[in-house]
């Protein structure tokens, strides 16, 4: 897993807290969101938001990820 450092669409879900990233589209049934485009659409836009870098929030839970899934993998290779 590495940290997005370009322009991109967040989208954050809270149960459980996941955040998702699309740095070039987002396409759903109901609309497509173009990374071209990005200053043409009212944010946020069903839970998306447009970001030139990584917001503080994500950065936050990416960094807490990241450790996780680290001492999960230590705990793991410990027990095997």
């Amino acid at each position: 897993m590495r940290l997005n450092t370009l322009p991109a669409f967040y989208k954050k879900n809270e149960s459980p807290e996941q955040w998702m990233v699309s740095t070039s589209r987002v396409v759903n049934s109901d609309y497509t969101l173009l990374i071209e485009d990005c200053e043409e659409y009212s944010y946020p836009l069903d839970g998306w938001v447009y970001h030139e870098s990584p917001p503080a929030e994500y950065i936050a839970w990416y960094e807490a990820e990241t450790e996780r899934i680290e001492r999960e993998l230590q705990e793991s290779s410990i027990i095997d």
